[in-house]
C-alpha cells in the first residue's frame, strides 16, 4: 500500500512524493495523511494528482482540512477513471462540502463503494450528519455503480435513510444481474443490466474473486455475445435476422458477416427496443 503523509511535507517535494501514484502502475491501494494546516501549494498539487490517478482502486484520505480544501479534493475526484473504493476520514463536512461529495456520487461511474467518517472531534457531528444525508438522499438514487455506502459517527453506519438503503439495494440487484448475463443467462433484464455496468469494476471486481485475468475474459465475451446477439435478446427475432424482400442489387443486414452485424449492433443500446 502506497502510504503518504503530507502534514509536515514541504511544498516543494509534494509532486515528487505523488508521482508514483500518478505514473506508477504498480499502485493498487494509497492511503495520503495531511491534518495540520499546510500550505495552499500542498492542496493544489494533492488536487492535481487526485485527478490523475492511473491505477490505484483503493483510496484513503485522512484530511482534517479547511472546507475549502475538502471541496477542491471532492471535485478532483469526479473525473477519476481509476479509485472504485473511497475512503474518507476525519472530514468536516458542510454545507458547499456535503453538496460536493453529492456531486461526486452523481458524476463519477467508477466508485462503487465510498465511507465516510465524519469528524468527532468537531462539535457539529449530527448537524454535519444530517447536512451530508440531506444530500445524498437525492444524488444515490441517480447512480446505478455504488453498491456500498457508510456515513460513520459514534462508531455507527447513519447512511439509513430510505431512498440511500432503496438505491443501494437496487443497485446490488443490478450488479447480480449481469453477473447472471457473463455467466451465460440470455434475459433482456440481465443483458440490459450487463450493458448499464459493463465498464464498471463493479462486474469486474464480484467476478475475480477467482482470478481477475479471467474475469476480465469473461466480462470481454459477454460483451462480444450481447454485440451478436443483439437482436435476440432484444426480442426483435427468435433466432435469426431474415431479410424480405430482397431487392436486386442491393446489400441487405442479414448477408453481412457476423462480425460486421456485431460491430454494427454494438453502437445500439437494450433500451433501443420498447417492449410491447
Amino acid at each position: 500500500m502506497f502510504v503518504l503523509d503530507l502534514g509536515t511535507c514541504p511544498a516543494e517535494y509534494v509532486t515528487s512524493l505523488l508521482e508514483p501514484l500518478v505514473s506508477g502502475t504498480s499502485v493498487t491501494s494509497a492511503g495520503i495523511q495531511c491534518c495540520n494546516p499546510v500550505e495552499d501549494a500542498v492542496v493544489e498539487q494533492l488536487v492535481d494528482a487526485l485527478g490523475r490517478i492511473k491505477s490505484a482502486r483503493q483510496l484513503t484520505l485522512l484530511l482534517d482540512w479547511s472546507e475549502n480544501g475538502i471541496v477542491s479534493v471532492l471535485r478532483s475526484l469526479e473525473q477519476n477513471r481509476s479509485v472504485s473504493v473511497l475512503d474518507i476520514r476525519r472530514a468536516t463536512f458542510k454545507k458547499r462540502s456535503a453538496k460536493a461529495l453529492a456531486r461526486l456520487v452523481e458524476q463519477n461511474r467508477m466508485l462503487n463503494k465510498i465511507s465516510v467518517e465524519l469528524n468527532e472531534a468537531d462539535s457539529s457531528g449530527f448537524p454535519q450528519l444530517r447536512t451530508v444525508c440531506r444530500e445524498l438522499k437525492e444524488a444515490v438514487p441517480r447512480n446505478r455503480f455504488l453498491t456500498h455506502l457508510a456515513l460513520n459517527l459514534h462508531d455507527g453506519n447513519h447512511a439509513s435513510d430510505s431512498a440511500i438503503l432503496d438505491a443501494l439495494r437496487r443497485n446490488r440487484m443490478l450488479l447480480n444481474q449481469a453477473v447472471r448475463f457473463v455467466h451465460g443467462s440470455n434475459d433482456k433484464k440481465e443483458a440490459l443490466a450487463f450493458e448499464t455496468l459493463q465498464f464498471s469494476r463493479t462486474v469486474l471486481v464480484d467476478l475475480r474473486k477467482r482470478d481477475e485475468a479471467r474475469a476480465k475474459e469473461e466480462i470481454s465475451e459477454a460483451r462480444r455475445r450481447l454485440a451478436l446477439n443483439y437482436f435476440i435478446f432484444t426480442g426483435v427475432v427468435k433466432a435469426k435476422i431474415v431479410c424480405w424482400p430482397r431487392p436486386r442489387g442491393k446489400c441487405m443486414f442479414d448477408m453481412l458477416g457476423k462480425d460486421v452485424q456485431a460491430r454494427i449492433s454494438s453502437y445500439l443500446s437494450v433500451t433501443d427496443v420498447m417492449d410491447i
